[in-house]
């Protein structure tokens, strides 16, 4: 219901997901194609999780986990 409010107001949307990464991609995936926007706020995924949701046109929010050495978000994000 958020999301059609984003639509239907044209204001992005602001998403903290933890271990739902990909179900939540999917959700936002037929919103995104109508013209959503938004951010993944502390965003913790793979690569591919990333390159996903730059496809859907939203933002990655990134945090201080970049910070932990064990996450691995600094390999991501030179990636991308």
């Amino acid at each position: 219901q958020q999301m059609q409010w984003g639509l239907d107001h044209q204001l992005p949307i602001v998403i903290h997901t933890r271990n739902a990464m990909q179900e939540t991609i999917e959700c936002v995936k037929p919103f995104a194609k109508k013209g959503l926007k938004g951010i993944f706020h502390c965003f913790s995924g793979n690569y591919e999780s990333a390159q996903q949701i730059i496809d859907m046109g939203f933002l990655l929010g990134i945090g201080g986990v970049l910070t932990y050495k064990n996450a691995g978000l600094g390999a991501i994000l030179e990636k991308i």
